[in-house]
């Protein structure tokens, strides 16, 4: 940042036409002061990439940015990237590790703030889109299964032992039902964009195993091994009886310290006397 001198001039008397004016003259030089550490950092997670992004600093003398990144929450953090925007699309990293990041500011003279205050961590992981189909027009492709290795996101029939959810109606009415009582999903409400949920909810796992299917919506499914998975409508043929969707699925689980998407209370969460639409063979 720049500092102020202010430099007192030596009052000059000038004797004209009677008048004496006397001005004070301000300097600008380089200053020592480090800028503000930049706040509101947060990050967006990704299939092998993660967006960190960051409220602009107000310093008129700002020069850059450093990205900052660690796996562990107290460090030790090293440089990633100097930017001169407030984001950064991080790519090197890896499905199903954990990394923390925290950004600096450089201003016109070299000074740096302190590193950012806020806790930001994301774990990337596989995602995509796909369909669903009702199951009584193809069954063949009326249930999906999120996987725990590659390739991930397969849409397969309803009935596949492998299957996490599928896609059935009733009555005109679209559902999406889980295909084993060890699996929970949850109805998150409309949302703007897939990345707008980033949490598992604590409570409100549906106490039936299926949930109406509605274009906009985000479902949040806790699968029987204990990860996370995400789908968000992204739009409904009626006619030809498709339901397509975006769909993200953390690898790591929520039984190994994985703060991100992790629920914080034990299965079950519903009757299993009262669980599921119907019994699947498996």
């Amino acid at each position: 940042m720049n500092g102020i001198k202010m430099i007192g001039l030596t009052v000059l008397t000038l004797i004209l036409a009677g008048c004496n004016d006397t001005k004070t003259v301000y300097v600008t030089g380089p200053g020592n002061e480090a800028p503000a550490a930049p706040r509101g950092v947060t990050s967006t997670t990704g299939d092998g990439q993660v967006w960190v992004d960051w409220y602009p600093n107000g310093e008129s003398d700002l020069d850059f940015y450093r990205v900052w990144r660690a796996l562990q929450y107290a460090g030790p953090y090293s440089a990633i990237a100097d930017v001169t925007g407030s984001s950064y699309l991080d790519q090197n990293v890896n499905n199903t590790t954990t990394y923390f990041y925290a950004v600096s500011a450089f201003d016109k003279a070299g000074n740096e703030s302190a590193l950012s205050p806020d806790s930001t961590f994301d774990t990337p992981r596989p995602e995509g889109s796909n369909y669903m189909r009702d199951l009584y027009v193809a069954p063949g492709s009326a249930g999906f299964n999120f996987t725990n290795s590659s390739p991930y996101g397969i849409r397969t029939a309803w009935t596949d032992a492998n299957a996490d959810i599928y896609l059935d109606s009733v009555d005109g009415v679209w559902f999406i039902n889980v295909t084993y009582p060890d699996i929970d999903i949850q109805d998150m409400g409309y949302t703007t964009s897939f990345d707008e949920i980033s949490y598992a909810p604590e409570f409100g796992w549906s106490n039936v195993g299926w949930v109406e299917a509605i274009d906009g919506h985000t479902y949040v499914i806790w699968t029987a091994d204990y990860r996370y998975a995400k789908i968000r409508i992204t739009s409904i043929d009626d006619v030809n009886s498709y339901v397509y969707f975006d769909w993200g699925y953390q690898l790591s689980t929520s039984q190994d310290g994985n703060r991100e998407l992790k629920p914080v209370i034990g299965k079950p969460q519903h009757d299993p006397a009262t669980y599921l639409r119907r019994s699947i063979a498996r």
